[in-house]
């Protein structure tokens, strides 16, 4: 492989957020991981070892365990229950079109008290109104024998109501957890300071692939072009951000409006 144009890798963490960092060495301990020098360069797999270490204290830091911050997770649970609420409510209005009268009767029993006592786009309400909202659907429906009842005749209740119950049960568990996880959040000195270990690992790790690549050693080099494609690519991601941040303070202030 030509090493002749193998550039330095620039890296200045101070040019990222906390969290676009985290991302970033996300990217890179999975880079890191299917290398085959890991399995045979005792260094570069303990120097890796401190990065992945750097990496976990700093995503503990920031309250996330995943590649997905919990607002992401919260909204992916909470885009969950929305979608059945509005199937059910889908399927019950097309139910009341059934030919068979009994059938029949039972959507119209459903679709009247779903449309007297609730908002249909209660989807559309902030979280904590949407959670109390079918918190209360849920009471209704679970303490009536006859709505439990239309729903079974209509086979909702397999296929729509319970699993809208368990995906509102997930999310409140997920809110929680969320919650916990922000209230035990590190200080924003601890943030900094696994942030800086990880970029100074990075570094070593870096410094390994180029003084093997002097060597024309082919792994360290394709290694070393990946790390610097990943940090280029979300460099320039970055700086879009940026750009979009400042655009968006100037035009605040352009209209007198607070950035």
């Amino acid at each position: 492989m030509d090493t002749s144009r193998l550039a330095p890798i620039s890296f200045n963490q101070l040019q990222y957020s906390s969290d676009q960092l985290f991302d970033l060495y996300g990217q890179l301990r999975t880079l890191l991981a299917a290398a085959p020098v890991l399995a045979s360069d005792d260094t570069f797999r303990q120097v890796t070892d401190h990065f992945n270490a750097a990496h976990d204290t700093l995503g503990k830091c920031l309250g996330r365990t995943s590649g997905k911050s919990s607002t992401a997770v919260i909204q992916a649970a909470d885009e969950e229950r929305d979608n059945l609420w509005i199937g059910l409510n889908g399927e019950i209005e097309a139910k009341l079109r059934l030919m068979d009268p009994n059938r029949r009767a039972a959507a119209q029993r459903l679709h009247q008290l779903i449309t007297a006592r609730f908002d249909r786009a209660l989807y559309r309400l902030s979280l904590e109104e949407n959670s109390t909202a079918l918190e209360q659907f849920f009471a209704t429906l679970d303490g009536s024998k006859e709505s439990q009842g239309d729903l079974a005749l209509l086979g909702l209740a397999i296929d729509w109501y319970m699993p809208l119950k368990a995906a509102h049960e997930r999310f409140k568990q997920i809110l929680a957890s969320a919650n916990a996880s922000e209230a035990s959040r590190e200080s924003l000195p601890l943030t900094r300071e696994a942030s800086g270990r990880a970029a100074r690992k990075l570094r070593l790790i870096i410094d390994l692939c180029e003084d093997h690549a002097e060597e024309n050693h082919t792994p360290y080099i394709a290694l070393h072009r990946g790390i610097a494609e990943i940090i280029a690519n979300v460099r320039v991601k970055a700086q879009a951000a940026e750009t979009r941040e400042k655009k968006k303070k100037a035009a605040a202030k352009a209209g007198g409006l607070p950035a």
